[in-house]
């Protein structure tokens, strides 16, 4: 992946610790999500993955795009992406906010919006995708940002992250 490169010099740094740490935190609950029997990467089924505020470098995507290759569509998320306009391999990513992001048509597939310490208003985006869907949150400074109204299916601190700020909550409509 083109932003392999930009990984490796990341995970090089004291400097990003807390960004890698929350970001094996979203793969690790996909796991969770895997294990629970919620959705099966692996399967016929499509998937489209939506990340939002992924930050300068759309980093959440492009290790989630490692570590599940046969997931084909991945959006990155964030104004900050600004130099980034272009579609890289199975990963599209949108420089604006997620509420002018236009959410494509996609029959027949399962959704998965990741929102870590996000303030991107979750509730807008959700309610926009069509179901089935599934949320993977880590809320940080407000917790507006990253719930939804219904409840979570599953919660827990995950305390590999290098923060307070660790509880992973995890929501579905079917």
């Amino acid at each position: 992946l083109p932003y392999f490169d930009a990984l490796l010099a990341l995970s090089n740094s004291n400097k990003h610790t807390k960004e890698l740490t929350e970001v094996m935190a979203m793969v690790n609950a996909m796991k969770v999500l895997t294990h629970r029997g919620c959705i099966d990467v692996q399967s016929s089924r499509k998937y489209v993955i939506y990340v939002l505020a992924d930050g300068q470098i759309p980093l959440t995507a492009a290790i989630i795009a490692l570590h599940y290759p046969s997931l084909e569509c991945i959006y990155s998320i964030d104004p900050l992406l600004e130099t980034y306009t272009e579609t890289l391999d199975r990963i599209h990513v949108f420089a604006g906010m997620s509420q002018d992001f236009r959410i494509p048509a996609t029959p027949d597939t399962t959704s998965i919006i990741i929102a870590c310490h996000s303030h991107a208003p979750l509730q807008e985006f959700w309610d926009r995708v069509a179901t089935p869907k599934y949320a993977i949150t880590m809320p940080c400074c407000s917790i507006a940002y990253s719930s939804l109204d219904i409840s979570p299916i599953d919660q827990y601190d995950d305390f590999e992250v290098y923060s307070p700020k660790r509880r992973i909550c995890l929501y579905e409509a079917i």
